[in-house]
């Protein structure tokens, strides 16, 4: 209280006791108080200028802790309008956060590789104005813009706001008759490819049937397959191991709002996620040389360059995988999943 000089009034005493422990309601009491017709001394005047500048800083250093980043840039252009002191230690600390999270969406945009969202973030950081983006993290989504540019298209993202995924219901701009009518036949789990086998590599007996799992020992069908395999591999062998051939199994991605409605549309929510390869995948893609489900030609337009991978239990619930995939997006996600892959 020295600082303050020799207080001789009683409010100006709880004032300054108020002032020094930053106690904000005891300050706006004692300043009701102190303000009176009476003149201070120019030390009583600088306490009562502090207690102010402490009540008119409030709001800015309780929005630099908890607000967020839009609540907080409307707070600092409020404060900085303000006719009131303000705190420049408040001030300083509210320009600190507001950069790391302008910093941080900024980041977002650049991890989740999409072209439109990327470029939206990229303007919103330069309106921010000079020194608030960290300029490393504006160069390396700068940079990036050309890379999603020259990239092979995919399909179009689902309309904005089609579905929020704080609840799973069904996408109601995809026909599901006309989209999903082909593989009706499958909902039922009594469709099974044909020629149903699997390659177990590193086994002493690698073919196997598709629903028992047990060896093939029909020379034949050992033929048959290995020749479709030599193919399928075939396929891929220009590029595999290299970028190019990254960026396609990428470009194998599935839409969120896709996801949805055949999960819906084939009542797959309680199924394994192998019973969905053993009766989905592969009776639809057997009839298209095996190709990936994602490139078949009624799905191909709901593939896209994929954006969050998800990983997943064989014998778990489809739609435990489905609301996995949902959560924190909307139908403008897209999530790599190596059965329809």
């Amino acid at each position: 209280l020295a600082s303050y000089g020799d207080v001789a009034n009683d409010h100006m005493l709880v004032l300054a006791c108020a002032v020094a422990g930053r106690d904000l309601q005891r300050i706006q009491l004692a300043l009701v108080a102190v303000k009176g017709p009476q003149q201070v001394e120019e030390v009583e005047g600088e306490l009562v200028k502090r207690a102010m500048t402490i009540v008119a800083s409030e709001p800015l250093r309780l929005s630099t802790k908890f607000d967020s980043l839009e609540i907080l840039r409307a707070t600092i252009m409020d404060a900085e309008g303000s006719e009131q002191p303000i705190d420049p230690t408040v001030l300083s600390a509210a320009r600190v956060r507001l950069s790391l999270l302008v910093t941080a969406e900024l980041e977002q945009a650049v991890l989740k590789r999409q072209l439109v969202p990327l470029l939206d973030a990229i303007g919103a950081a330069e309106g921010e104005g000079e020194g608030v983006v960290d300029t490393g993290m504006l160069e390396r989504a700068r940079v990036l813009v050309p890379v999603l540019e020259a990239e092979p298209l995919c399909a179009e993202h689902a309309p904005v706001g089609t579905h929020g995924v704080d609840t799973l219901s069904c996408p109601a701009h995809i026909d599901n008759g006309a989209v999903f009518g082909p593989f009706l036949h499958c909902g039922g789990k009594n469709t099974t490819a044909v020629n149903d086998y699997k390659f177990w590599s590193g086994a002493d007996q690698p073919w196997r049937n598709g629903v028992d799992d047990s060896p093939v020992v029909d020379q034949s069908v050992i033929h048959f397959e290995q020749q479709h395999k030599v193919e399928a591999e075939a396929d891929d062998k220009a590029t595999a191991g290299t970028p190019a051939h990254a960026e396609k199994l990428r470009c194998c991605g599935v839409r969120i709002d896709f996801l949805l409605a055949i999960t819906f549309a084939l009542s797959l929510w309680e199924w394994k996620t192998w019973e969905v390869v053993q009766y989905l995948v592969k009776p639809m893609t057997e009839g298209e040389q095996r190709c990936r489900f994602m490139d078949l030609p009624g799905v191909r337009q709901f593939a896209g360059a994929a954006t969050v991978f998800i990983s997943h239990c064989w014998g778990g619930r489809w739609g435990d995988l489905v609301a996995a995939a949902c959560v924190g997006s909307d139908t403008r996600r897209v999530v790599w999943i190596d059965v329809f892959a």
